[in-house]
């Protein structure tokens, strides 16, 4: 996720229908820069070269974002017609799981390992990182696991609190 402010104006997005190197492609409505969702940079246009602020985001269910946040609203939406864009290459299995980015460079951490392992401390990019899945949810989040110049290692408490909710926690 990205933040829509770029040079003090907020740009407003649209889906172009194309793939860049497997990544859709989106344009801001104002300059019709054209921009890959993986990297949040204008690849051709006038903004080109341009690149947008990355946000933490989250990709949970509804009910578990409710839950969490329950004072949030949704906004309604219609659905367009139109071209949406045609992928015709060779179709392959792609593991669904948590991506971490940087420099532009990447890191999956796939929902099937992650349900194996739940918890895994892993070094990536000088980054030292803990990704922890939650299997009924199908959530996983990533944390940069050095704090004061030591590199922590963590686990689930095996102790669990009495909503059920494992704890992450540092042995």
């Amino acid at each position: 996720m990205y933040d829509r402010r770029l040079n003090g104006k907020t740009l407003s997005f649209g889906h172009a229908g194309i793939l860049y190197k497997k990544s859709f492609v989106m344009y801001d409505r104002q300059t019709e820069s054209l921009w890959v969702h993986v990297t949040g940079k204008a690849e051709v246009g006038p903004l080109k070269g341009q690149q947008l602020k990355f946000m933490p985001s989250t990709v949970t269910t509804w009910a578990q974002w409710k839950a969490a946040h329950p004072h949030s609203l949704v906004l309604p939406g219609y659905r367009r017609g139109g071209f949406m864009g045609t992928y015709t290459g060779v179709r392959r299995f792609r593991p669904f799981g948590l991506a971490v980015f940087s420099d532009f460079k990447a890191k999956l951490y796939p929902f099937r390992e992650l349900k194996r392992h739940q918890v895994v401390n892993d070094t990536f990019r000088d980054a030292e990182l803990t990704v922890a899945f939650l299997e009924d949810t199908h959530t996983a989040m990533a944390w940069n696991r050095r704090l004061n110049g030591q590199v922590l290692t963590f686990g689930w408490d095996t102790e669990s609190p009495p909503n059920g909710t494992p704890v992450l926690g540092c042995p």
